[in-house]
């Protein structure tokens, strides 16, 4: 029986073979879609799982409220981690990670890295793969040193590295570090990232921030014992924090310590990012409605092109059961023609999926594992039972129930042009429309944010990260503005600790009214402002003519005075600040991305008017400076050739790296570029589907309405008003898809701008392009086998008929 079914349905397929390839191909690429995009949301969904424990890791966070205003970090104080492990018996181990960027050499070879120096229980909580070494005991030295296989090659090559000296510089100067273990790359999948892994040292940590409550460095991570209840923990932690900083204070500042599993970290946006940026949980579940839009498609095509096809098999099914066949044995036949669609869509799209990896993997900036794992193959096994079910629904359920006496008289209850067909054509158009109203919305946010003013040039800027501490850089920019002075194409020569798009330091002041307030700080050289060409609009720059400018000199942006409520700031002084004076303002200068709002700004170049007055810290990573080098338009290779011979002479063997502003600025928005890309393919996919399948059913219909046509053409009409009827009645379909997916596609927009704090204004332009392209391309792909149709032999038609 099973035989006989699946020959009657192979034979159905291949006399209509057409048909057969277009909706195996589209229900093939709605699958292969499905599967690539299946693969970038389960990495994003299965972050940090792979630890043994990771239902027991949690990251710590702190949070603090001053006059309804609310300070969330996950950067968090260096006595936290200790006090939470020795004070708190369901804490197994707590573990700190701190991180900076520094030089680290062997022999003449030396490369500037970025270094996580950790707690040596490290391996005890975290299971990242160990190639070499024991990694119970690897970072139980305080110069031990665990590499990463990559790095592990890059110096020393394929000679075994255990035992064998790296210098790592830190301090004033470099210490020698022993090889103790070799760890794999981490899995793309960890909140965590390390090249290098180092002891953390508390002594290299100043005496107020080893003790401090309120400055924040390290990212804190507990591992929970066996059964232990992390709510009943949450319940304990407002003791130790009014143990630790006093009842008053901790009444004052509300100061909450909070606790977040490891697996929620990558997408749970309610926290800020620690050391690793985080990911919108939103752009992973869009990706994934778009997978499944784009089989959709597909499966609508399926259907739309069996409703197109219901006279001609509904005279099959009246044949059929006039032979003695019963509605189970046709919905039987009709399922299996689907589902051997299907098989072949699935077995197709494992090759697309296969070959197209590689070009989706650029596009989302991840590698991917294209493993057939139980999770791939239940989820392939899925979407072959969804789409055959659906697909093959409307016939198996329609056309097996015709009656047979009413289809051999022609009294057939369904059409080609049914209002179910204009339906699923709608929807198609509606899906349609509202990704190309986000993809063009898209398209001109990241315009925006590429050409909008930033209040600072990012053009013709390199930036050169230095080493050691914030006044060896100072000397060595000093060295640098000597070497470059004079020469051809270089303008303007500064430093700052941080450069627009990092982190900066925030900081917070109590106020004489005993508030607070915050703001961002950066460290500063004279000329920095120059350099980078900020507007000054009150007040001066830093001055070298002044020397007081380097001890208590400040700049500050309008966003601080407008904050402060005054009206000139030039001359005043910060309310709990030690003394300092405000020389200048500055514009409101987008130090970070746009999706932030600009907050207030401290530019200074004496590192303790920040250090000692803060009563509130968060330092993100070294202070070391960043030279920072503006060259002239022109021949910008003479330039970097003469940078690079200056640093080598001033550097003291500091390795030369560097990196045009602008690369850094526009790494900001990478995360939409890629999803903007994915979109954009995806949106070509979904309308290209739709329009081969609204090809395949006009030349159904014209097929179906060929003696229609004839006889219109025999009494006079015209080719043009032939291609007008026939596209009069999708034009209309389009119209109304429009109004259907224009409330759809202005909230999923909006939605997506809220992201940003800048943004575009949300105007008719994307909407009218949208439904503009529509309709063109439903015009073209109708009036094509319209015309065609309408220059056919009118007489030679009516014969055949």
């Amino acid at each position: 029986m099973l035989r006989n079914y699946f020959k009657t349905a192979l034979r159905a397929l291949r006399r209509h073979a057409g048909y057969t390839l277009l909706n195996t191909v589209g229900i093939a690429v709605g699958m292969a879609a499905c599967l690539l995009i299946g693969l970038y949301v389960q990495s994003e969904w299965t972050y940090d799982s792979f630890h043994d424990a990771s239902d027991r890791i949690y990251r710590v966070w702190v949070d603090e409220t001053y006059e309804d205003r609310q300070f969330t970090n996950t950067i968090t104080p260096l006595p936290l981690g200790p006090t939470l492990e020795a004070r708190y018996p369901e804490v197994e181990k707590a573990v700190r990670i701190f991180v900076r960027e520094d030089v680290v050499q062997r022999d003449d070879t030396g490369f500037r890295e970025q270094i996580h120096a950790v707690d040596r229980g490290f391996f005890d909580v975290f299971d990242f793969p160990f190639l070499k070494g024991d990694p119970a005991t690897a970072l139980d030295s305080p110069d031990g040193v665990v590499l990463t296989d990559r790095v592990a090659k890059t110096y020393f090559g394929d000679a075994d590295p255990l035992g064998r000296t790296l210098q790592i510089r830190g301090g004033d100067g470099f210490e020698t570090f022993t090889v103790t273990g070799i760890a794999a790359e981490p899995p793309v999948e960890s909140s965590i990232q390390f090249n290098i892994l180092t002891p953390l040292r508390d002594a290299n940590f100043g005496e107020r921030s080893r003790t401090a409550w309120f400055r924040v460095f390290v990212e804190t991570y507990v591992l929970l014992r066996d059964n232990a209840d992390p709510d009943a923990l949450r319940a304990k932690l407002p003791e130790m924090v009014v143990d630790a900083i006093g009842p008053e204070e901790a009444a004052a500042s509300q100061y909450t310590v909070g606790l977040q599993p490891i697996t929620s970290i990558h997408l749970d946006t309610s926290l800020p990012a620690g050391l690793e940026p985080t990911s919108r949980p939103l752009y992973s579940i869009v990706l994934a409605a778009l997978g499944l839009l784009i089989l959709g498609i597909a499966c609508i095509n399926f259907v739309t092109l069996a409703v197109g096809r219901s006279a001609e098999r509904a005279r099959e099914v009246g044949v059929r059961k006039v032979v003695g066949a019963d509605r189970r044995q046709l919905m039987q036949q009709f399922w299996g023609e689907a589902f051997l669609v299907t098989g072949a869509a699935l077995a197709l799209s494992l090759g697309l999926a296969w070959v197209g990896l590689p070009v989706f993997e650029t596009l989302a900036g991840r590698d991917l594992a294209f493993d057939l794992s139980g999770s791939i193959l239940l989820l392939m096994a899925g979407l072959m039972i969804l789409v055959g079910g659906v697909a093959g629904g409307y016939p198996a359920a329609v056309l097996s129930g015709l009656h047979p006496t009413d289809v051999l008289k022609g009294r057939l209850p369904i059409r080609p042009r049914s209002r179910l067909q204009r339906v699923l054509v709608g929807t198609q158009f509606v899906c349609s429309t509202v990704l190309l109203v986000t993809l063009f919305v898209m398209n001109q946010q990241i315009g925006y944010v590429e050409s909008a003013p930033l209040g600072y040039q990012t053009e013709q800027i390199v930036t050169i990260p230095t080493t050691g501490s914030f006044d060896e850089g100072m000397a060595t920019l000093d060295r640098m503005r000597g070497e470059l002075s004079g020469v051809p194409g270089i303008v303007d020569v500064a430093a700052s600790s941080y450069t627009p798009g990092q982190p900066w330091i925030t900081a917070e002041l109590e106020d004489d009214r005993g508030g607070f307030y915050t703001y961002r700080a950066n460290l500063v050289s004279y000329d920095y402002i120059e350099t980078m060409g900020i507007d000054i609009t009150e007040g001066r720059s830093f001055n070298r003519d002044m020397p007081s400018d380097t001890s208590r000199g400040i700049v500050v942006n309008e966003a601080l005075v407008d904050a402060m409520g005054w009206t000139d700031a030039v001359g005043r002084r910060l309310p709990g600040m030690s003394d300092h004076e405000i020389v200048g303002v500055t514009d409101n200068f987008h130090y970070a991305s746009l999706h932030e709002t600009v907050e207030p700004v401290v530019l200074t170049a004496n590192p303790d008017l920040i250090f000692r007055s803060a009563v509130n810290i968060g330092v993100p990573g070294s202070t070391a400076p960043k030279i920072a080098v503006r060259i002239a338009s022109g021949n910008v290779q003479r330039a970097m050739t003469a940078i690079e011979e200056a640093w080598e002479t001033t550097s003291a063997g500091q390795p030369f790296a560097y990196t045009f502003l602008d690369d850094a600025v526009d790494q900001q928005y990478r995360q939409e570029r890629r999803f903007a890309k994915i979109v954009g393919w995806t949106t070509a996919l979904a309308v290209g589907i739709a329009m081969f399948g609204l090809f395949a059913l006009v030349v159904l219909i014209t097929q179906h309405r060929r003696r229609e046509i004839g006889i219109r053409r025999v009494l006079g009409a015209s080719a043009t008003s032939i291609v007008g009827l026939l596209s009069s009645e999708f034009v209309k379909v389009v119209a109304v898809a429009f109004v259907v997916a224009t409330p759809i596609a202005y909230l999923l927009v909006r939605r997506w701008l809220q992201d940003f704090a800048y943004h575009v204004d949300l105007s008719a332009l994307p909407f009218v392009l949208a439904a503009g392209l529509i309709l063109l391309l439903t015009l073209a792909t109708v009036g094509a086998q319209a015309v065609r149709s309408a220059h056919r032999d009118p007489v030679a038609v009516l014969r055949r008929e």
